[in-house]
């Protein structure tokens, strides 16, 4: 065990495939597979992941649902006199955790901030908390009243863009002695490397987008915050601009619901169903793509971008969206203006006619993304601000 780090509880909101659990679950990699350090996992509620946080480390539910068996057992759950009570299922838990002697808890998305609230009132322990939300996701996903009760709970923040520590800052009143930074992250090489594992030619005949086509990829949930709606009008535009045989391919998100059936509907209306396709989320897509587009309202620091450039696609975004275009600068896509779905219809376009331009920004994107996005980047810079947490609170 490292003895600077000591003993690590990461603690994740779910194991759903989103961001967050991806971005503690590629740390939790590396340092399994880089370190000697010693961590246990865990999550808020479970999700596809479960599984794959479980062949890392010890891995606990805390908010497990009670399984009353008869009818005397759900009458002790519903006053909360049994011992499958949700309290009872955290108290073992707590008294389990103090047992392994934890000496600080990593905290990862503002929607563990619940949690932070009860793990500190059981666990007298440094806690540090990894944002990689704005401030609607924190009002969201959280609410302002836990949020701000957490603040007294948490040692150390760290915000995985620029935009969302000045976000911090701003809207709750953080000092800079009480933030870091740690852009997001994924295992840049690794998927660089990869990348021409795929065969593009067959993932195209499975997305059923024709030869010689131009595609357009998205990825994420189906919300307004991920700009999703966007996607028919941005594809109307190419449409009528131009002749190019140019689809756009959204990755990922629940296709069912009043949010997916809004969408369709306007698919529908302008006649894209032949242009604007689903598929489930799957890494291999992004081989099948040829420009990554965002059109999210407010991301702090997407993921699939990054995905995106490690398999060489050049990125277009909105600016003021988030932290991508700290990233996508003037040599891996284009940053047009808040919104602006024209502009990025003509960006679209213009790549969709300059293969080389294309190309050359791909490039770009992927070496950025190894150079300055890699886990093992920030997986040390991490380490380094857990070990000054641990040595502070020693001194203190």
């Amino acid at each position: 065990m490292d003895k600077t780090t000591g003993k690590i509880l990461f603690v994740s909101h779910d194991a759903s495939r989103t961001g967050a659990p991806f971005v503690l679950l590629h740390l939790l990699k590396w340092l399994k597979e880089n370190t000697e350090v010693e961590f246990e996992v865990l999550l808020k509620n479970g999700g596809e992941l479960e599984s794959e946080f479980e062949a890392l480390a010890p891995t606990y539910i805390w908010y497990k649902p009670g399984n009353p068996k008869n009818l005397f057992e759900k009458i002790l759950l519903y006053y909360n006199l049994s011992s499958l009570s949700p309290n009872s299922h955290k108290d073992k838990l707590s008294r389990l955790f103090l047992q392994k002697k934890f000496n600080v808890i990593f905290t990862n998305s503002v929607a563990s901030c619940d949690a932070i609230n009860e793990l500190k009132q059981r666990l007298d322990i440094p806690i540090i908390c990894y944002l990689h939300e704005l401030e609607i996701s924190i009002r969201q996903f959280c609410g302002l009243d836990v949020f701000k009760e957490a603040q007294k709970n948490i040692d150390l923040y760290i915000g995985s863009s620029k935009m969302v520590v000045d976000n911090l800052k701003i809207n709750h009143g953080l000092s800079d002695k009480k933030i870091d930074l740690v852009y997001d992250y994924i295992p840049a090489k690794e998927y660089h490397e990869a990348r021409n594992e795929y065969d593009t030619q067959e993932l195209r005949m499975k997305i059923g987008v024709p030869d010689g086509s131009f595609v357009v990829g998205s990825c994420g949930t189906i919300d307004w915050r991920k700009g999703v709606d966007l996607i028919p009008q941005i594809s109307r535009l190419v449409r009528q601009k131009s002749d190019l045989p140019i689809y756009f391919v959204w990755i990922g998100g629940v296709q069912s619901g009043v949010d997916f059936e809004k969408f369709l509907q306007d698919v529908d209306k302008l006649n894209l169903k032949d242009k604007v396709i689903f598929i489930d989320y799957a890494l291999d897509y992004f081989a099948a793509i040829d420009v990554f587009l965002l059109p999210s309202r407010e991301d702090p620091f997407p993921l699939v971008c990054l995905q995106a450039a490690a398999f060489e696609k050049p990125v277009i975004c909105f600016e003021l969206s988030g932290g991508i275009p700290d990233f996508v600068e003037k040599d891996c896509g284009f940053v047009v203006p808040y919104l602006d779905i024209e502009a990025a219809a003509e960006k679209i376009i213009e790549l969709a006619q300059n293969r080389e331009l294309c190309s050359r920004l791909g490039k770009n994107a992927a070496q950025k993304a190894m150079k300055r996005h890699d886990v093992s980047i920030a997986g040390r810079q991490i380490m380094d601000i857990i070990k000054k947490v641990l040595a502070k609170s020693r001194v203190v």
